[in-house]
């Protein structure tokens, strides 16, 4: 489903703190990547070929080391969906940090709905 969702317009959003723990074929499926400092080496060997900084064997090391003192609040982003090579390329950006009070259980139900991650005994029969 990961793989084929945008096609039935299901798009999905992926936040992993330990990129090196996620099932195989995920990040491979995703087209878009926001990445901010990591200190694992594991990590980084899997976010350089997706950044499109290392391939067949051959490694970036000073992108590599800098994947790892990317300043707070920075990060780098590559979007994956273009027609011109150029918006591909992986960029140095500073998200903008909004701030505002966290919303209450009931705003959220009245702006989303309330919805329910338990399935009811009804919903577990019929499936």
């Amino acid at each position: 489903m990961w793989r084929d969702g945008r096609k039935y317009g299901v798009y999905l959003h992926l936040m992993a703190q330990t990129v090196s723990e996620l099932p195989s074929g995920i990040l491979s499926s995703c087209a878009n990547l926001f990445v901010f400092q990591t200190k694992d080496a594991k990590d980084r060997d899997m976010i350089l070929p997706h950044l499109g900084r290392s391939e067949k064997g051959l490694v970036n090391t000073e992108y590599k080391r800098y994947l790892a003192r990317i300043p707070r609040t920075y990060a780098i982003a590559k979007l994956g969906y273009s027609a011109d090579v150029h918006e591909l390329e992986p960029v140095l950006i500073r998200p903008m940090m909004v701030e505002c009070d966290e919303p209450s259980e009931q705003e959220i139900i009245q702006e989303l709905g309330r919805v329910s991650l338990r399935p009811t005994v009804e919903e577990i029969l019929r499936s």
